[in-house]
């Protein structure tokens, strides 16, 4: 028998393959078949279940993305919502800081006044003791005068006027008094509300310094959260 050269079958006397190696052909080819499909079955399975792995990856990582976007989206607005904050508290500041510097300058001068004033003061309870002691000096020489004779009525008399002026100067210095007390009293006032102020401006200080604290931490969060990836 020949055999044929693309199959390897034998051929018969008389025409024809012989039916065994056909069968076997048949049963090789069948086999071969089979296993070649079962391959793309496993293949197959194996696709659809990367594929099945890559989408339920794909929609977490849409809604992680998505929730991601809406946190920033919340950050960024808070983030804005500082930043308007800061700019009014920095113009705030500015102008307060231009308010304490004319309150310095106001109470340097007010300082200043008030310096002149006790010098006034001082001057004027000097007045009052040389006063007090010319009137003690003149009640000693009215008393020593009543003692004598008839003929010193007119000293005593002059004497008498002078004490009375001097009174009469006494009182004028001591309403004058009275008024450099109420002036320095309101100096003093005004001087302690000045000082109130200048620790509002502190406080203020601070809170600017929180709140910019704040901001930094948000936009250092805000970074931290842009940088993440979901792992597929």
């Amino acid at each position: 028998m020949s055999k044929n050269e693309s199959t390897g079958f034998r051929k018969k006397l008389f025409g024809g393959f012989d039916n065994n190696d056909v069968i076997e052909y048949i049963s090789a080819s069948s086999r071969s078949w089979r296993s070649e499909k079962e391959a793309l079955e496993r293949k197959l399975a194996d696709s659809e279940k990367r594929s099945a792995a890559q989408k339920l990856a794909a929609d977490r990582y849409k809604s992680d993305n998505a929730r991601l976007s809406a946190e920033c989206g919340k950050k960024s607005e808070l983030i804005h919502r500082h930043e308007e904050r800061i700019s009014f508290l920095t113009s705030e500041l500015s102008r307060a800081a231009s308010d304490y510097a004319e309150s310095l300058e106001q109470t340097a001068k007010l300082e200043a006044e008030v310096k002149k004033l006790e010098e006034k003061l001082a001057g004027a309870e000097a007045s009052v003791r040389e006063s007090e002691s010319l009137a003690a000096s003149a009640k000693e020489e009215l008393a020593s005068a009543s003692s004598e004779n008839s003929g010193l009525k007119a000293a005593l008399s002059e004497c008498e006027k002078r004490i009375a002026a001097l009174e009469d100067e006494l009182a004028a210095q001591t309403q004058k008094n009275s008024a450099l007390e109420a002036e320095k009293k309101a100096v003093d006032s005004r001087s302690d509300s000045l000082r109130t102020f200048a620790d509002s401006i502190a406080s203020m200080l601070a809170s600017l310094n929180d709140i910019t604290s704040g901001a930094s931490a948000a936009a250092g969060e805000n970074g931290g959260s842009d940088g993440e990836k979901p792992a597929l």
